[in-house]
Order: C-alpha cells, then structure tokens, then sequence
C-alpha cells in the first residue's frame, strides 16, 4: 500500500444529514417518495457541484416520526475556500419543495462534527418552513495515497465513499454495517436561494476528529 500523503491547501467537508422532519405536514408532489440534494458553488461562482441522497419514503404527518436519512455527502474544497451550500427536499419528479440556504462557514469551521439543526423552506405563495433536518457537519484535513491525483487548487467537488480513501476511511467509522457508496449526480438545477434560514445550535457534539488513516497515532472518531 502507497504512503498517505496530506494535501495542506485542500479540506474535505462531511455532511451527514441524519434526520428530516416535517414542519407542518405532508409535502404536495412528495407522496411517493422524496430526495434530499446538497448543491456546493464557489463564493467565486467559477465551479459548482450537486449530489443527491437515495429515495426516502416521508413522514405522514407533522407530528410522526422523523425520516432516518443517513446521507452522508463528502465534498472537496480549498483550505481556504467560502462555499454556498443549499440544502433540498425534492419530489421524485424534481421539484423542490423546501430549500436550506448557507454558507461552508455556517455550519462548520473544525475539524470535529458539530450539530446544526437546519431548516428548509418554501418559496412563492406556499412561504415558510416545511422540513427541519438535523446534519452533522466536519471539515477536515484532506489525505489521500501517494497513488492518487494531487489536489487541483480552486476544487468545489464532491467524491464518494466508494471511490475516494479519505471519504471510505470516514464512512466506515459512521456507517460500519453499511457499505460504501458513490457519488449520485444527475436531478434539478440548483434552487435559488431561501429566505432567512434557521440554525440551531445543539449541545456540544461528544465527537473527536475523525481518524486521519490507518497508521499509529491516529486520531479516533465517534458516530454520531
């Protein structure tokens, strides 16, 4: 196996929305199933990237339980890069139905998982929450294998678990009887922005930093 090398002008960011709950009730267009998509562009508008979650089955009503989502997105930015990140709830048919807007710095500026509870709105005549998501969010040191690509300077893309090491090696702590996935591309163009988002802060996280390889003295990682 190739020596593990730390890209310095590189991060990878960790979003791992793990629940969504309906604000008032069911979504019209949502019946047969929902997707939930996070779309990443440069503060600098030159690069973009989307990625989707698998098919979820919604909640019925406002007050059932919440949809276990477990989507995990991975994505490759600069160290010192700003991204726009939008956060959507979309119907089999591409329509999105509620929209999250923010920033990379909004929700996470370290190395452990912080717990932010975002929510999704509506635009046009149906304005105002319609989902609450909770997402675990990271942004680490980026690594790879000598063998792979270098970091290309001005990246805004999101990679697989399936496909990069940094993205599998962190999967398997959060998700060890699940296997690894790739990136899912394809589905609607970007929303535009939402009004006024709400965060919410929740308890400190009990999470250390996600282990950086497999090697001595590497750092362990919680699950959320």
């Amino acid at each position: 196996m190739s020596e593990i090398r730390h890209d310095q002008d590189a991060r990878l960011v960790v979003l791992l929305c793990e629940t969504l709950k309906l604000a008032k009730g069911p979504l019209s267009g949502g019946e047969r199933g929902l997707v939930c998509h996070w779309y990443a562009s440069l503060a600098s508008g030159d690069k973009s990237d989307h990625v989707a979650s698998e098919t979820f089955v919604p909640p019925r009503s406002a007050g059932a339980a919440a949809a276990k989502l477990n989507f995990c997105a991975f994505l490759v930015v600069d160290a010192s890069s700003e991204a726009k990140l939008n956060l959507t709830v979309s119907s089999l048919d591409g329509q999105h139905l509620g929209v999250y807007s923010g920033t990379l710095r909004q929700l996470t500026v370290s190395d452990q998982f912080e717990i932010k509870e975002l929510t999704l709105e509506a635009a046009g005549a149906d304005a105002g929450p319609v989902a609450k998501v909770v997402v675990h969010a990271a942004k680490q040191g980026r690594w790879n294998y000598e063998s792979a690509p270098r970091h290309e300077l001005g990246c805004c893309r999101f990679v697989g678990a399936l496909g990069d090491s940094q993205a599998g090696h962190i999967w398997k702590f959060l998700f060890k009887d699940l296997p690894p996935t790739e990136a899912r591309r394809g589905g609607p163009a970007a929303p535009p922005s939402a009004g006024a988002a709400q965060t919410r802060r929740t308890s400190p996280a009990a999470l250390s930093a996600v282990e950086e390889g497999a090697g001595a003295g590497a750092r362990a990682c919680g699950s959320p």
